[in-house]
């Protein structure tokens, strides 16, 4: 049993646009509308655009390709977020349908967005402890215990930073919260 990860490229998403495009020839071989639907492929992918898939952690473990993006929280204003989270996830599964799609969350209180995440089923979402237990799963790093016994970020930093972090718009303070 290995537990050496191994980290890989990105597929560029014309990999992608590619196989569907694709898939699209092979399934409209023998209708006479084959090229007014390939035209309609072509256009919805000009509506999406090229997704960028080089933004999350990306590694081999033990014969999985996993794909992991790390989030804060999901607040009032993440609907475009949530939104790149499930085209980069059809992306992926049309890339390689094995693929392990992992969204680790630090906060355990998130909103209806990242509910809409679960409910599609196309990640595997952790929050809060969770999040470091999963990692500890994955690397044997057990940064839950370093956070819990070593990071002490109220202690640690001066009043002064502390207190204008608690004055300062969007009330980054929350942020030492792990």
């Amino acid at each position: 049993y290995s537990t050496s990860a191994i980290r890989f490229n990105a597929p560029n998403f014309s990999v992608v646009t590619t196989s569907i495009i694709n898939r699209a020839q092979t399934l409209t071989t023998s209708s006479p509308q084959q090229q007014d639907i390939l035209d309609l492929v072509n256009d919805l992918l000009e509506i999406i655009g090229d997704i960028n898939l080089k933004e999350d952690e990306m590694f081999h473990l033990n014969g999985t390709r996993y794909v992991v993006d790390f989030k804060s929280g999901f607040g009032s204003n993440e609907k475009g977020n949530m939104l790149r989270l499930q085209a980069v996830s059809r992306a992926y599964k049309r890339f390689d349908p094995n693929t392990n799609l992992l969204l680790l969350v630090r906060q355990n209180t998130n909103n209806n967005y990242l509910n809409v995440l679960r409910q599609s089923q196309t990640w595997d979402i952790y929050t809060g402890t969770q999040s470091y237990q999963k990692i500890q799963a994955l690397t044997n790093v057990n940064i839950l215990w370093v956070i819990q016994n070593v990071v002490d970020f109220r202690n640690d930093l001066p009043q002064s930073f502390l207190t204008y972090l608690q004055t300062t718009s969007g009330n980054p303070i929350n942020y030492l919260d792990w």
